[in-house]
């Protein structure tokens, strides 16, 4: 009996022994990470992460962290605390960190005073034996009155991130339900209800991802108390999707407004959809890189410029398949549509290759609104040349009759045509020709019309 009890007592202490090896291993694996995803977190354009410390223990360590925002003009820091639990005690996971994000110092006073001691931002994160990480982020509720009479209300944040073990593929949400901010002046903004949600994963062989992401917001508000005016918009989504096609790319954006209210006017039901399709894959990679680099760098332009006829090679086009508006005039509809047509992408000729197509319809009211406006800001720059003044009702008679004349001149030379109470107008390039609704017009005559307006 006793020595089934050594025995039991020993293999007991072999296994803690394991546990406890095990786990100074993985909180090993964990550091190397943890520094290594510093390292690359830091960029080149005034943003990087840097480890103060880190102590690694049996079961658990502890680290701190410095994020840093560098512009031309100052220094923004940010330290971080994290306390890390490894092995088989992290809830059966492979890790798990507790970071807190806490402002600078010399951040203003009645600001830390608000927070009562919280730290502005949280995240908690579980590793997987796989590498796999999730993170659940939050931020605590805030309302602070400053000293110069500018006023801050933030409804919090709750957030979740989950990250692959390899990081290349990502799926996330966010909530915000209130910000409010009042300048000193008395101007505010305020958003209601913001909501985020995306999920992707980057292209084999590519540096950008593939997959969709949309963000809804309930209102934005903004106050000028100058002229006592303000802008609303409600029921705003952004929807985007990016999707892969062997070498090609296919861009989808998406805008949705429901209503927007401003000083003079009124619309609703805004729509917007815009796509950008056939994109070389390699070749956005090569514009990704330039972008995030230095876009001067001469050496990466001409590289992108040789690159030119394999992109064109794909047939790229870029299109606002519907531009949708709703104003107390009627329904406004717009599509626009510029494409490559060209036989042989290695001798581009704008003049024969580019295929393009504008197609507009509004309420003929509202034209001879956006005319009127148009007149008007004539007469009273010709006015201001010549140092004279016009009484209101001598203007106005002038604007009514040159709205008129303007109109008239529109529709006699074909560039809008009527049908009820509705005005459209059809423009198309082709093969170096231009049609104005359906009839062949020289680009001086086109030149000519835009003027007058």
């Amino acid at each position: 009996m006793k020595k089934m009890a050594i025995g039991v007592l020993g293999t007991g202490a072999l296994v803690l022994a394991a546990a406890l090896g095990t786990s100074y291993y993985v909180g090993g694996k964990i550091q190397q990470s943890f520094e290594k995803t510093a390292l690359d977190w830091s960029t080149e354009d005034g943003f990087s992460v840097s480890v103060l410390e880190y102590e690694r223990g049996i079961i658990g360590s502890k680290a701190k962290t410095q994020w840093s925002f560098v512009d031309e003009e100052e220094r923004f820091d940010i330290t971080a605390t994290h306390h890390i639990t490894h092995g088989p005690w992290a809830k059966g996971q492979g890790g798990s960190m507790d970071s807190r994000f806490e402002l600078p110092q010399d951040s203003d006073p009645d600001l830390r005073q608000a927070l009562q001691g919280r730290a502005v931002l949280q995240m908690l994160s579980q590793m997987a034996w796989s590498g796999a990480t999730e993170h659940s982020i939050s931020s605590p509720e805030v309302a602070v009155n400053f000293a110069d009479g500018s006023d801050l209300s933030w409804g919090g944040m709750q957030a979740q991130l989950n990250l692959s073990a390899q990081r290349n593929a990502a799926q996330g949400w966010a909530r915000m339900p209130a910000l409010q901010l009042k300048s000193e002046d008395g101007s505010r903004l305020e958003v209601q209800d913001t909501a985020l949600e995306f999920s992707g994963a980057v292209v084999p062989g590519h540096s950008f991802w593939d997959g969709p992401a949309s963000m809804k917001i309930s209102s934005i508000k903004v106050f000028e108390p100058e002229d006592r005016a303000s802008v609303t918009l409600q029921g705003i989504a952004l929807d985007t999707a990016t999707t892969v096609r062997g070498e090609m790319i296919d861009n989808d954006f998406k805008i949705k407004v429901a209503n927007m209210d401003a000083p003079g006017y009124r619309t609703s039901g805004l729509v917007m959809d815009l796509r950008l399709k056939n994109i070389d894959a390699t070749w956005l990679d090569q514009v990704m890189i330039w972008t995030q680099g230095n876009m001067r760098d001469e050496a990466h332009r001409m590289e992108l410029m040789r690159s030119l006829p394999v992109f064109l090679g794909r047939k790229p086009e870029i299109a606002i398949e519907r531009f949708a508006i709703r104003t107390p005039e009627g329904q406004s509809e717009l599509s626009a549509r510029l494409a490559y047509q060209g036989e042989n992408s290695s001798t581009f000729d704008p003049v024969t290759d580019l295929y393009g197509a504008l197609r507009l319809s509004m309420p003929t009211d509202l034209l001879a609104l956006l005319m009127g406006e148009k007149v008007r800001s004539d007469y009273l720059n010709l006015l201001e040349q010549l140092g004279q003044e016009m009484a209101d009702d001598a203007l106005q008679a002038e604007v009514q009759d040159g709205t008129k004349k303007r109109m008239d001149a529109l529709i006699a030379q074909g560039f809008v045509k009527t049908q009820g109470d509705m005005s459209t107008s059809e423009l198309e390039y082709s093969q170096g020709e231009f049609k104005l609704n359906g009839k062949s017009t020289p680009l001086h005559q086109l030149l000519g019309i835009g003027g007058s307006m």
